[in-house]
């Protein structure tokens, strides 16, 4: 159920510097997406949450929250059994 670590050859890896410097411009992701990002990470997006609860708290909102962290779910989850699951 595990995948073995594979390395990108470097010819990959030229390729993609190439790509990305002549459409780099083009790609663009949502702010607020904080995984996979330069300049961003876990602090960002707890930082994003915490004023965000404050904010709504502070007005007697009510607030509902649901967190999903999915990194390497695919990795270790038998796909068969994980759309069963979904269908169910």
């Amino acid at each position: 159920m595990y995948r073995g670590i594979t390395l990108t050859p470097v010819i990959y890896k030229l390729f993609e510097s190439v790509i990305l410097s002549l459409y780099g411009s083009f790609l663009y992701s949502d702010n607020l997406q904080f995984g996979f990002k330069a300049n961003g990470g876990c602090n960002d997006a707890m930082f994003t949450f915490i004023e965000s609860a404050t904010y709504f708290n502070k007005r007697n909102s009510k607030l509902y929250c649901a967190l999903l962290d999915a990194s390497k779910a695919f990795d270790k989850v038998l796909i068969n059994g994980l759309i069963y699951k979904l269908i169910k």
